[in-house]
């Protein structure tokens, strides 16, 4: 009975940093998901702090309660490693969901959102012609022009963030040639 009282305390402990533990990779799948992080240095680093601090806290437990056996232990750490991979699996898909591809651009509006700073990156846009960006992109969502010798390509990128605002790329020419290029939030 008096180990019992004993290993309570320890139990209710493990139990609620397990709960704290599983709540910070909820949370950080959520920022992952939000921010369409991709996979870094950092960001690798960011989801294994918490890992390091389970496994310590798990050594910890280990060290201070006897009757805690090896079992325990290793089980504890082998689901701390699948939770914190699948922060990794999370990053992974949105590192592949992130690269510019002309055929998933053209059919998912709503994955262009994921896409568009790949498409910046390995696409310079100023000085293109609008066959160019039509060879590119695709047709534009709306075409938008006016008396000078102008126009403007809109291509619709779906929701922003966390799905409130609309984000678009807004494409300029001036003389068939792009002029300039931004992205816009309504």
């Amino acid at each position: 009975m008096e180990t019992m009282k004993k290993r309570l305390p320890y139990a209710f402990a493990h139990a609620l940093c397990m709960f704290i533990y599983i709540g910070m990779y909820v949370a950080g799948y959520i920022m992952i998901d939000i921010l369409h992080l991709r996979i870094s240095f950092g960001t690798m680093v960011v989801t294994l702090i918490p890992l390091v601090f389970w496994i310590l806290l798990m050594l910890n437990f280990y060290k201070n309660l006897a009757s805690m056996s090896k079992a325990f232990l290793i089980s504890s750490i082998i689901i701390g490693i699948f939770i914190c991979s699948i922060s990794w699996v999370k990053l992974g898909y949105n590192e592949w969901k992130s690269h510019f591809d002309y055929d998933r651009w053209v059919s998912n509006h709503e994955q262009r959102s994921y896409m568009v700073a790949s498409l910046l990156e390995q696409h310079e846009l100023k000085g293109r012609s609008h066959e160019e960006v039509l060879a590119l992109l695709g047709a534009p969502d709306t075409l938008a022009t006016s008396q000078e010798p102008q126009s403007t390509y809109v291509y619709g990128m779906g929701r922003a963030g966390l799905g409130v605002d609309s984000e678009r790329l807004v494409i300029e020419f001036d003389q068939d040639k792009v002029s300039e290029y931004r992205i816009d939030v309504d």
